[in-house]
């Protein structure tokens, strides 16, 4: 039997004033991107949000939380499928939350309204359906290595 913590931060906007200032002032949009940290048997997520120029610019914003996971996002049970997940939500781009964040007041406990975290759920969702494909690919294949292995092993 094994035990796994898992935590997930909701939507938190440390310099929510300021993001909003950048936006009014220079444009561009404010995307939430994922990141996972692990350690034995505890996983962590959290949503970093981070301010776009350009649409163009999306996927290579979420570089850093994408570095984060993939260095740190592994070491727990889930942590595998939680960091393949973010990877995939942040190379497409990460979730646009610009217009719920311009309504926000800072301070706020709820940034995001009910619909507007339902999409941000649903994104996240269409994201883990192809973790966990990717996961069972992956499992299909160290298994068929480990079959070839003993295979090979015993045919010597």
């Amino acid at each position: 039997m094994s035990i796994h913590i898992h935590v997930t931060q909701e939507l938190q906007v440390a310099d929510l004033k300021s993001l909003q200032d950048r936006v009014r002032l220079r444009g561009g949009h404010l995307v939430a991107y994922l990141e996972v940290l692990s350690a034995f048997f505890i996983s962590a997520r959290s949503y970093k949000v981070k301010w776009v120029a350009t649409p163009r610019e999306r996927t290579s914003a979420g570089f850093w939380s994408s570095l984060v996971t993939g260095l740190f996002g592994w070491w727990a049970i889930a942590g595998p499928y939680w960091s393949i997940t973010a990877l995939i939500w942040n190379w497409r781009g990460g979730f646009d939350v610009t217009d719920s964040l311009m309504r926000a007041h800072p301070g706020n406990s709820s940034l995001l309204s009910y619909s507007e975290a339902s999409a941000l759920r649903t994104s996240q969702e269409n994201a883990s359906h192809l973790s966990r494909r990717i996961c069972a690919a992956l499992i299909m294949l160290l298994i068929g290595g480990l079959a070839y292995l003993v295979w090979a092993k015993s045919e010597a």
